[in-house]
């Protein structure tokens, strides 16, 4: 009887632990895949993980737009090999019942594509280190010329303009956006003011859908008043440059200056080791994200700089986050789930997504 007692103590406890499989396969630098099933407070559940080592000089991890793009869609697998990745995930949100345009931002090689100020990031610096944060950012910018040369001491704010945003189509009549070579050949907005910049000058004023040239940008100022006094501002000739300004939500700097790659998405749900799940804080309102459970993908590191990849089935956001914790990751970062829910490991899917992808994050050694 005590020998029957003791091993069922031993079971339980077992299943109070995460249990693990043996790697299902393993590559050069430590990159390993896992099935795991973890305890969580709705039960067991399934996960399926690739392990990566960033102490490891040759691995590199960086985000990748569908065809190249912002606004268009490729399957997981094809996006991982044609970045020869050795795994690859899921990346942000993004509206995939319309025109497809990505919900989070995203950061490449220094460049952004596309930035909005909901959810949380993960920014991935020099060395592989990684940071996870609740961002929002500003864009701002000047102009100058000729055209300004005698401006007074009092009018030298003609010299400045803002931008709402980077490749985001907003129909507000008062946004103001900058539309770059990753949004496509064209700006695909037919109302408002643009403002054509190559090489960095204005080349032309013009209305309606515009080419964006490959060495610059189209600002579109929106029809509205509060978009259209900033147009006079910008004359054929004049230098004009911007900068995104990233903070944290109460406007301290947060040094994101250092990151190359950004990938937004959210809700973060480790934070030091701490289920830390704050929706409102992160503006997160979608229901799908709030409440309803589905399948789910998140990533998450440890102090020593290994990284996971993991998706789930059938989990809430704060599940998820139990089940993050318990993996061991000192901080996580929910991505986009549902059908986009997608894993791919040397050559194969481990979670198959169920659409198109209008991004991911691939892992390439």
């Amino acid at each position: 009887m005590k020998r029957m007692v003791t091993r069922l103590a031993l079971l339980v406890a077992l299943l109070l632990l995460v249990l693990q499989s043996g790697p299902a396969s393993a590559v050069p630098g430590g990159i390993t895949s896992k099935s795991l099933a973890v305890k969580t407070s709705a039960g067991i559940k399934q996960v399926k993980a690739v392990y990566v080592d960033l102490n490891d000089p040759q691995v590199r991890i960086f985000p990748v737009l569908a065809q190249g793009k912002v606004g268009k869609t490729e399957s997981l697998m094809s996006m991982a090999k044609r970045s020869r990745a050795v795994a690859a995930i899921n990346g942000t949100f993004f509206n995939s019942y319309s025109d497809m345009q990505p919900q989070g931002n995203l950061q490449v090689d220094g460049t952004f594509h596309y930035l909005n100020n909901t959810g949380s990031s993960l920014g991935i610096a020099a060395g592989n280190k990684i940071r996870f944060e609740t961002i929002r950012f500003s864009i701002t910018g000047t102009v100058d010329g000729p055209s300004k040369a005698n401006l007074a001491p009092w009018d030298q704010y003609l010299k400045n303009w803002y931008a709402w945003s980077v490749n985001r189509v907003n129909t507000n009549p008062d946004a103001i956006t900058i539309f770059t070579p990753a949004r496509g050949m064209w700006t695909g907005v037919k109302t408002g003011t643009n403002v054509v910049v190559s090489g960095g000058r204005v080349v032309r004023v013009c209305c309606g859908d515009t080419v964006i040239p490959r060495d610059g940008y189209v600002i579109n100022f929106g029809s509205g008043a509060s978009a259209q006094k900033y147009v006079e501002r910008f004359v054929p000739g004049d230098t004009v440059t911007y900068q995104v300004n990233i903070t944290d939500t109460s406007g301290n700097d947060v040094g994101w200056s250092e990151v190359k790659h950004t990938l937004g998405a959210g809700p973060i749900l480790v934070r030091n080791g701490r289920v830390d799940v704050n929706l409102s804080a992160e503006g997160m309102t979608d229901p799908k994200i709030t409440r309803n459970g589905g399948a789910r993908s998140f990533i998450g590191i440890t102090p020593a700089n290994q990284l996971v990849l993991a998706t789930v089935t059938g989990a809430t956001v704060r599940q998820l986050a139990e089940i993050a914790q318990k993996m061991g990751r000192q901080h996580a970062m929910n991505l986009d789930g549902g059908a986009s829910s997608g894993l791919y490991y040397q050559g194969k899917y481990l979670t198959t997504p169920g659409r198109d992808l209008s991004n991911c994050l691939v892992v390439v050694r």
